[in-house]
């Protein structure tokens, strides 16, 4: 499980200082209610057992509070499901 300890926390260390820390001193109002909502983990690495709490766990320490992470039901499918229902609104409404 080396390799999957690896990439968390490349994960997390991404997350937390470039994507959070841009977040905050662009959209400090978003990045709060960001930090009180679930952090939904999509693509193949979510269908890894464990990973999903164990970045949740890891994200929460880093962050010193306490973080939620999810995942969807199939989150192997999650991006390309969200890209259809995009298409299809664009389509509608075009």
């Amino acid at each position: 499980m080396d390799a999957v300890d690896e990439y968390l926390d490349e994960v997390v260390d991404e997350v937390v200082n470039r994507f959070l820390a841009e977040l905050a001193n662009d959209y400090v109002r978003l990045y709060r209610q960001a930090l009180d909502r679930p952090i939904v983990l999509t693509g193949g690495m979510a269908c890894v057992p464990g990973l999903v709490e164990e970045f949740e766990t890891r994200l929460s320490e880093e962050l010193d509070r306490s973080i939620e992470a999810t995942a969807p039901d199939r989150p192997e499918l999650a991006v390309a499901t969200g890209a259809q229902r995009i298409a299809e609104r664009l389509v509608r409404s075009s």
